[in-house]
C-alpha cells in the first residue's frame, strides 16, 4: 500500500509581524519541499474581547506585538 504524506509548514508568530521574515519562511518551506504553508491568524479586534486572566493578557499582547495584517498574509 502506498501512502502520500504532505508536510505543511506552520507560521504562527515566528515571523514576528515582519512581512520579509514571513516571506523568507515561505521560501524556506518551499526549499524544504513542504506541500504548503499554514498561517495562524487571529483577528486582534475580536479574538480577545476580554483579558480577565493573566494568561489571556500575555497571549493577547504577543498576538498584538506579532500581528501580520490579513491583507499581507493574503498577498504572501
Amino acid at each position: 500500500m502506498d501512502y502520500l504524506v504532505n508536510i505543511i509548514a506552520e507560521l504562527g508568530i515566528n515571523h514576528k509581524g515582519d512581512y520579509s521574515i514571513a516571506k523568507d519562511l515561505i521560501l524556506y518551506a518551499h526549499e524544504s519541499q513542504c506541500w504548503g504553508v499554514k498561517f495562524q491568524y487571529r483577528n486582534i479586534e475580536t479574538f480577545y474581547e476580554s483579558v480577565q486572566e493573566i494568561g489571556d493578557e500575555i497571549i493577547s499582547q504577543e498576538i498584538i506585538k506579532n500581528e501580520l495584517p490579513i491583507d499581507k498574509i493574503l498577498y504572501l
